[in-house]
């Protein structure tokens, strides 16, 4: 089923450890990282959940191409850590509206979206699968149960995480990307705008996640707000 798995890019790894050090600030050590995967849609077996929204409907006001989750998914499985994997006619087909919106070269726009999508999926694996297993406590299952708005809220603020602190060319670009794709985006995948702290406050920001893990009554409020 899995055609080619993902090269990682210089650029991307350095991204990727900035992350991981976010997350290691709360007690989650990685070992190794989830398997990544970047092949055209259909090669891959499509049953998820994502790929049900889309086919239902759900999206209908947004257009796809725009949703990260349509253009890469992070697959898990109930007890299992899953994996990644970045849709590359996807990828291709969004960098081609990018790169025309931007004024950016169609193959930076590729990259920069690649980025952006792997940033976005990684942060579904550190607050789904890293983050729950090693904190004692939190329901096996707790994690289906979250509310779409937590779910995305984490895994955007994996981008201004990562890129934080530095200002070379290529954070540049993914800012760009970023803050130009948001709005475009269902407001599921803007909510982490709407945070009462700075989104420096990496800390204050995940104590609150780890708060809505244990407690099944707190939802999009408490990340938000902190009540």
């Amino acid at each position: 089923m899995f055609t080619s798995a993902y090269r990682l890019s210089d650029n991307e790894i350095y991204l990727m450890k900035k992350l991981e050090k976010v997350y290691n600030s709360q007690g989650c050590k990685i070992n190794r990282w989830p398997e990544i995967y970047y092949a055209n849609h259909d090669e891959f077996d499509n049953r998820h959940p994502f790929e049900l929204e889309v086919r239902n409907g759900y999206f209908i006001d947004w257009e796809a191409i725009f949703i990260t989750d349509y253009l890469g998914v992070y697959i898990y499985e109930y007890g299992k850590e899953g994996h990644i994997r970045i849709y590359k006619d996807r990828i291709e087909k969004c960098a081609k509206r990018i790169s025309h919106a931007l004024q950016i070269d169609f193959n930076e726009a590729i990259e920069l979206l690649r980025i952006k999508v792997l940033l976005h999926e990684l942060g579904h694996w550190f607050s789904l699968w890293l983050f729950k297993e090693q904190n004692d406590g939190i329901a096996q299952d707790r994690t289906y149960s979250l509310s779409k708005n937590v779910v995305e809220s984490l895994a955007q603020l994996s981008i201004p995480w990562s890129i934080q602190g530095l200002n070379n060319k290529n954070v540049k670009g993914i800012k760009q990307l970023f803050d130009w794709i948001v709005p475009k985006q269902p407001y599921e995948y803007r909510k982490f705008r709407d945070i009462n702290v700075k989104t420096s406050h990496k800390a204050t920001i995940l104590k609150r996640y780890k708060a809505i893990l244990n407690d099944p009554n707190k939802d999009i409020d408490y990340l938000l707000n902190g009540k």
